[in-house]
């Protein structure tokens, strides 16, 4: 009996020390995890993972960047339209698609109607395909009677001289009684600008004059100073109002700058030798001024 209690309590020994020894692998083993797993990690290559980026695209380049400014660039117009003075030109050109072409369009002197004179500037874009470069006059934005019409890119330039609506005696008579109408007017604008031209004469050489100061003050600067090239239609002579009006700017900025008082030999000699030779070349273009039919 006593043995059979002996072998009990051995065999229950034997069972709680297996347990104790698993439960001590078990804990054991869960605090070595962490250290395999690192040396896992550190044994194996490093996988990283890149997501492939999208390649770049490269800008499209349309046919008018490609196309080259040809080494002889050519530029031509025809006008059709003219019979019923709604002129319409049409370009044609080697030059690429998106260049810009400059146009001008003016009326010879004594031979138009409507306006004093007429001088009109246009820009025109390149577009691919022959006729679809073109410049539409609307009626009557342009004068009727003989015109002169120049198309420019860079040096390039090609020019024409058409009559833009019908040629005959109705036209003539009708360019008479607009002369008739338009001659007191021609007759002010020469009086008016030679004046100026010989008052900016004698105040160039006698800078210094206060009698040449007093005219100076006293002329008509305002009448002057009307003039503009947006209103420079409704003038006779229009270039020779401009060149007028730049002249006095310059005779202007002389005696305000000068010395104060009595004007030195120096600015004397400086105002004239840079105006005078100026005005002298307008007192030329005045004394033109009456061949103007």
């Amino acid at each position: 009996m006593n043995l059979w209690k002996g072998k009990r309590l051995l065999t229950f020994a034997f069972f709680a020390l297996l347990i104790a020894v698993g439960a001590l692998l078990f804990e054991n083993s869960q605090h070595m995890e962490p250290v395999r797993r690192l040396k896992r990690q550190i044994a194996s290559p490093v996988k990283m993972s890149v997501r492939a980026l999208p390649a770049k695209k490269s800008p499209k380049k349309s046919r008018e960047t490609l196309q080259r400014i040809p080494a002889r660039p050519e530029l031509s117009f025809k006008v059709v339209g003219i019979e019923e003075a709604a002129p319409r030109l049409i370009f044609s050109t080697n030059l690429p698609a998106g260049e810009w072409l400059d146009v001008k369009v003016k009326g010879q002197k004594g031979r138009i109607l409507k306006w004093a004179s007429f001088q009109k500037s246009f820009r025109v874009q390149v577009k691919n395909g022959p006729g679809n470069t073109f410049l539409k006059l609307q009626k009557n934005s342009v004068p009727t009677g003989a015109l002169s019409i120049s198309a420019f890119w860079g040096e390039v330039k090609s020019f024409k001289k058409v009559f833009n609506g019908q040629k005959g005696a109705d036209f003539e008579r009708k360019l008479a009684r607009f002369h008739k109408k338009l001659s007191f007017r021609k007759q002010w604008e020469q009086k008016f600008l030679r004046s100026w031209v010989s008052l900016m004469l004698k105040v160039a050489k006698q800078p210094g004059s206060q009698s040449m100061i007093k005219k100076w003050r006293a002329a008509p600067h305002k009448e002057l100073l009307k003039f503009r090239q947006a209103n420079a239609n409704n003038y006779v002579f229009p270039e020779a109002w401009q060149a007028v009006l730049d002249a006095r700017g310059e005779v202007k900025s002389q005696l305000e700058n000068g010395p104060r008082g009595r004007q030195t030999a120096s600015f004397r000699r400086a105002l004239s030798s840079h105006v005078l030779n100026k005005i002298n070349r307008l007192k030329k273009l005045t004394s033109e001024l009456s061949t103007y039919r």
